[in-house]
């Protein structure tokens, strides 16, 4: 798949027409998150809610685009070491909480996805996703969004755009909350599919 905005929300509508389902909660982690928000607003009539991890905004682009020009910079050297990369290797990166048998699963992933071409051109195309957020994050919309953030970053979601779009909730935990704090993040989905 072409890792652009416009494929990655196609895409998604692709597979939510394939499956056909209908009233949909999404739930979205950085910038999946993004990419939640950006489908709701294009298919309110389809979409009742949104649980969203840590998900960007438009302010944080010097620091998501200083991270990505280091990974599009370093992209020749990672298509090298992934010539000589391993599961074993990548075990040590996945999710630590997960049974084993999950987190094998999770490095072939990881391994399959090391250093594809896709990533480099969803990395090259973030200018255009901060773009679009940008005028995204000007329209509020009329469903429930659940915002999720860890207690250290709560200040700056408190002053971002996410405080008048959805409701912050904070916990303890690192940016991926779904595996440092995982029983508020189940916590706070079961709160999300009662009122939708």
């Amino acid at each position: 798949m072409v890792r652009t905005v416009p494929h990655i929300l196609a895409n998604l509508e692709d597979v939510v027409h394939h499956e056909h389902v209908s009233n949909l909660l999404l739930v979205g982690h950085s910038l999946g998150a993004s990419y939640a928000f950006l489908y709701a607003q294009q298919h309110l009539d389809n979409v009742c809610g949104l649980v969203l991890l840590e998900p960007p905004y438009a302010t944080m682009a010097p620091q998501l685009l200083a991270n990505v020009q280091s990974f599009i910079e370093n992209y020749p050297q990672l298509v090298q070491q992934r010539q000589t990369l391993t599961l074993q290797q990548l075990l040590a990166e996945v999710n630590p909480l997960n049974l084993l048998a999950e987190r094998v699963a999770n490095a072939r992933i990881d391994l399959a996805a090391y250093a594809n071409p896709s990533i480099l051109t969803e990395a090259q195309c973030l200018p255009q996703l901060v773009t679009t957020l940008r005028t995204a994050e000007k329209r509020v919309l009329t469903l429930p969004i659940q915002v999720l953030v860890t207690d250290q970053r709560l200040t700056a979601y408190q002053q971002s755009p996410w405080c008048q779009l959805g409701h912050l909730v904070h916990a303890p935990g690192q940016h991926y909350l779904h595996w440092t704090n995982e029983n508020f993040v189940r916590q706070q989905l079961l709160i999300a599919l009662s009122q939708s």
